[in-house]
């Protein structure tokens, strides 16, 4: 070890060693391991009562306070490695060349030992997986809630608001009233049919209780027309969270860019991810992963170095009428909002019993003690089982989740998920008109390669509007592919073609059918549409023709988008 002696006439060095204010490291000849080692000891020491340092993923970190006043978990490189030494030992050097005329010296923290303890690669310190603003239920049923770190569940909490004391046993009865409780705050929202609104009340619970469920899937907030409070419902979770509405993140064109924002998310910390405002085909393999694991990795942007998150974020998205591709639709539960009004956003505001999110703000506490009295009330009654039909990959989830509204009352839990699945899946119908397009270019048993049917489809220039045309390939390629003029269009085009090697395509699919409805009330919807005939490709297994009702905005919006050649 280092040799920290203090010379005898340094009486000022030996008093402010016995006070014991700070270790006191004598900087000189010895080994860079001994130095780390006594480093990171005085570090550990320092941070008994409040830990200066942590373990995140496979990094050091430390809990920061952004610009807003909320806390953060922020990674520690060797730039910010001395001042954190320097609030854990007095650094020095003693010169001189003899003991009668030595000199101490206060001296920085050397640049080698930051270096050094940061890339030493294990550590003392304890491991965080998170910061959460409200008290969670952990895996033993008990309710994180003083505030700091908790070695239990390996969270800091630091409360975004007042949080009454939770109850330590309640009642039946007290879970369900406040279950009726959150219902009655949901019902300023038009859902769809009971399920969409259990589902609601689900999200809303899976915030409380996310530390013992692990993973869970993404929740769709959607509707048929702008306006209709998806957004508020999606902030009125992420008011529960933290205490304030959360940054929203628009979506990207493809799996490259998703990968860059989940890293970014998840070293953001965020409890909730609202991708708002959704038109594209949700179909990305880098969200269906993040979706089902709770460690991610991925590589620093510019350097070699692979970086390890955990994953502990609530997923939501919300949009118009919105559509999925690829595993989404499995990874996905359904909250349906429909208002039947042509402009929602114009309803009387005395229509509604609160104003949110203000009100929610305000009574956020009332909200979180009554999630965690349902969530305290099923685990003490010994965890009762849910009936209904786990989602594959979530079933702990949906186990728990399910078991705690089925419990209280609430007993509609994912019960549109086959709904789901025949209104938001288009990806079998875009390959199937796809596959139909290309064996009316190229024929059956013609070879063709990735490079050729690619500059088929950019050669494909005449206006969308021909009626042979909407049989192109230009028209008819899946809408996840994006842009065709980007570099990579050829190379996400061949990966595709590999994944369908030896589907054949489903020369029965039928074409998409529209039809003008009435509203419960017999008022016509008020969406402007006109009657298209559109010639299919002659086929043996196909009728020459069809007659095809297509609303005009959808028809037009189609054309935008391949004009475009997303």
């Amino acid at each position: 070890m280092p040799d920290n002696k203090i010379p005898e006439n340094n009486i000022l060095e030996k008093s402010r060693k016995n006070t014991a204010i700070f270790p006191i490291i004598t900087l000189g000849n010895g080994q860079l391991r001994d130095f780390t080692d006594e480093v990171i000891e005085a570090i550990s020491a320092a941070g008994k009562a409040e830990p200066l340092l942590y373990v995140r993923g496979d990094r050091l970190a430390r809990i920061i306070t952004d610009s807003e006043g909320c806390l953060k978990a922020g990674f520690v490189g060797a730039e910010a490695m001395p001042e954190i030494m320097s609030r854990s030992a007095d650094f020095i050097r003693v010169r001189g060349k003899s003991d009668s005329d030595t000199v101490t010296v206060g001296v920085f923290p050397p640049e080698t030992l930051a270096k050094a303890i940061v890339n030493r690669g294990h550590w003392p310190f304890p491991r965080l997986r998170g910061i959460v603003e409200i008290p969670v239920l952990r895996k033993d049923g008990t309710i994180l809630d003083r505030p700091g770190y908790d070695p239990a569940s390996e969270l800091y909490y630091h409360p975004g608001g007042p949080i009454p004391k939770i109850h330590d046993t309640p009642t039946k009865k007290d879970a369900e009233n406040a279950a009726g409780f959150l219902l009655d705050i949901l019902s300023d929202f038009p859902f769809q049919d009971e399920a969409s609104r259990d589902n609601a009340l689900g999200l809303l619970l899976t915030a409380a209780v996310k530390e013992i469920v692990g993973i869970a899937p993404i929740a769709l907030i959607d509707a048929p027309t702008r306006g209709t409070g998806k957004t508020r419902l999606a902030q009125l979770v992420s008011i529960v969270s933290s205490g304030h509405e959360l940054p929203l993140s628009p979506e990207v064109r493809d799996d490259e860019e998703w990968r860059k924002k989940i890293t970014s998310l998840l070293i953001a910390g965020r409890p909730v991810i609202i991708i708002d405002n959704v038109e594209r085909t949700i179909c990305s393999g880098q969200l269906s992963a993040v979706l089902t694991t709770s460690e991610w990795t991925d590589r620093i942007l510019g350097k070699s170095e692979v970086l390890h998150l955990h994953s502990r974020a609530i997923w939501i998205a919300t949009g118009n009428n919105i559509r999925l591709g690829g595993d989404i639709s499995r990874r996905a539960y359904w909250i349906r909002l429909n208002a039947n009004l042509p402009r929602p956003w114009l309803r009387d505001s005395r229509d509604f019993k609160r104003e949110l999110p203000a009100w929610a703000i305000s009574h956020r506490a009332e909200m979180v003690v009554a999630l965690l009295t349902m969530a305290r009330v099923w685990f003490i009654n010994g965890k009762p089982s849910w009936s209904g039909r786990p989602l594959g990959s979530y079933e702990t989830w949906s186990r728990i989740v399910g078991g705690i509204l089925e419990y209280c009352g609430v007993k509609n839990f994912l019960a549109n998920l086959e709904e789901l699945y025949d209104q938001t899946d288009d990806e079998l119908n875009e390959w199937s008109a796809f596959l139909n397009a290309i064996f009316e270019t190229f024929g059956a048993n013609t070879a063709f390669s990735t490079k050729a049917l690619s500059e088929r489809i950019s050669d494909e220039s005449a206006s969308l509007y021909d009626r042979e045309d909407r049989n192109s390939l230009k028209f008819m390629l899946p809408e996840s592919f994006g842009d065709m003029r980007d570099k990579g269009f050829s190379k996400r085009l061949g990966l595709a073609l590999k994944k369908r090697k030896e589907a054949p395509p489903d020369w029965h699919q039928k074409q998409s059918r529209w039809q003008l409805v009435s509203t419960p009330d017999d008022k016509p919807l008020p969406v402007p549409f006109r009657e298209v005939v559109a010639e299919l490709p002659a086929h043996p297994a196909l009728p020459a023709k069809k007659e095809l009702l297509v609303f005009e905005d959808d028809l037009e919006e189609r054309v935008a988008i391949q004009n475009e050649g997303r």
